[in-house]
C-alpha cells in the first residue's frame, strides 16, 4: 500500500465533486458528547476528458456526468470516528470514543461505530478499449470551509479508497460478468489527508502533548488510528500510546495513485469520507462547523 509521492503531470479523466457538504452541529466526541453532524445539500458532478473512461454507480448505466442523487448521499449524519485503515471483510472498520472517567483528555473509551457516522459509496470505472492508467485524487481535490466560516473542521477530514474488484471487458460481457465486478474483494485501503499540514492552535497544542519537541511549524502530524475496542466499554485507552487498540496510520498526499485501472477493463472502488477523531485538530473548538468536499479523480502520470 506504500507508494512514493510523485510530482507528476496529471491529466484529468474524471472529476467527482461532492460539494457544499454542510456539517452542522458537529460535536467532537473525543471530548464531549452531543449533537450529531447533519450533512445536506451534497451536489455531485463527474466529467471525463478521456473518452475511453466512463463512470457509474451500478456498472450498468454508464455516463460521463454523474449527479449526487445517484450516489444516495443527499442527507446523512456524521460524528467523529477513527480507523487504522486496515481492511477487514472488504471494508474499513470505524470506532467512536468518549472522554474517559479519569478527567485526563488523553484517556478515552472506545466502541465500534454505527455506519451512519461516515459517508460510504461505490463507484465503477469503465476503461473499455482504453490503455492502462493509474488513478488517484488530484491536487485539485479540496476539503475546505464555506466563505463565511472560521472554525476549521476541514482539517480533520479524511478520504479513503478501496479497490474492490476488476474484470476484463470480455469477462464483463460474459455470463456472470456483472456479478463478478460487483463483488467486494478489497484487501487494502488508500487514505488521503487533504489538509495534512494545516492545523488549529488547539491541534498544535494537542500534538505537542504527544511530541514535546514540536516547534509549531506547518507539518504533517503523526497520529494513531483505532483498530479495535476493549471488550468492556469502561476500559480506559490512552489515545497517544495504547498499542493494544491503536495503530500508527500512514496517509497519502493528493496527486498519488490510489488504484490501477488495467487496459480494457472495469474496476469497482469504495469511497469513504469521515472526520478522524484521532486527528489532533479534532477538538471542540471546531465543533459545529460546515465544510465542503470536492473530489477530483485523475490519471496519475509516471
Amino acid at each position: 500500500m506504500k507508494k512514493s509521492f510523485r510530482k507528476a503531470m496529471i491529466s484529468t479523466i474524471c472529476m467527482l465533486f461532492v460539494g457544499v457538504m454542510s456539517l452542522t452541529g458537529v460535536t467532537y466526541a473525543w471530548f464531549s458528547a452531543g449533537t450529531e453532524a447533519t450533512v445536506s445539500q451534497i451536489n455531485v458532478g463527474v466529467k471525463t476528458s478521456d473518452g475511453g473512461v466512463l463512470i457509474s454507480t451500478d456498472a450498468e448505466a454508464w455516463t460521463s456526468n454523474l449527479q449526487s442523487s445517484a450516489l444516495g448521499i443527499d442527507s446523512t449524519a456524521l460524528s467523529p470516528v477513527s480507523t487504522n485503515g486496515a481492511v477487514a471483510n472488504q471494508a474499513l472498520k470505524f470506532f467512536t470514543a468518549t472522554n474517559g472517567d479519569t478527567g485526563n483528555i488523553t484517556d478515552i473509551t472506545l466502541a465500534e461505530s454505527a455506519t451512519g457516522n461516515y459517508i460510504k459509496f461505490d463507484l465503477y470505472f469503465n476503461n473499455e478499449a482504453g490503455a492502462a492508467k493509474n488513478i488517484g485524487l488530484s491536487a485539485n481535490t479540496l476539503v475546505n470551509l464555506p466563505a463565511d466560516a472560521t472554525k476549521h473542521s476541514d482539517y480533520a477530514a479524511r478520504i479513503a479508497i478501496i479497490k474492490q474488484s476488476t474484470v476484463t471487458t470480455s469477462a464483463f460481457y460474459a455470463d456472470g460478468g456483472l456479478t463478478t465486478l460487483q463483488a467486494n474483494n478489497g484487501t487494502a485501503s488508500y487514505v488521503y489527508e487533504p489538509n495534512a499540514t494545516l492545523h488549529t492552535a488547539a491541534g498544535m497544542r494537542d500534538y505537542k502533548a504527544q511530541d514535546s519537541t514540536y516547534d509549531n511549524s506547518e507539518k504533517k502530524f503523526s497520529y494513531f488510528g483505532v483498530g479495535a475496542a476493549p471488550e468492556t466499554d469502561t476500559t480506559q485507552v490512552n489515545k497517544y500510546t495504547d498499542s493494544n487498540y491503536l495503530d500508527a496510520v500512514t496517509t497519502y498526499d493528493l496527486g498519488t495513485t490510489a488504484f490501477e485501472l488495467d487496459a480494457d477493463s472495469f474496476v469497482k472502488i469504495t469511497v469513504y469520507i469521515w472526520l478522524e477523531g484521532q486527528d489532533h485538530d479534532c477538538q471542540n473548538d471546531i465543533a459545529g462547523q460546515a465544510f465542503n468536499v470536492n473530489l477530483e479523480f485523475t490519471v496519475i502520470a509516471g
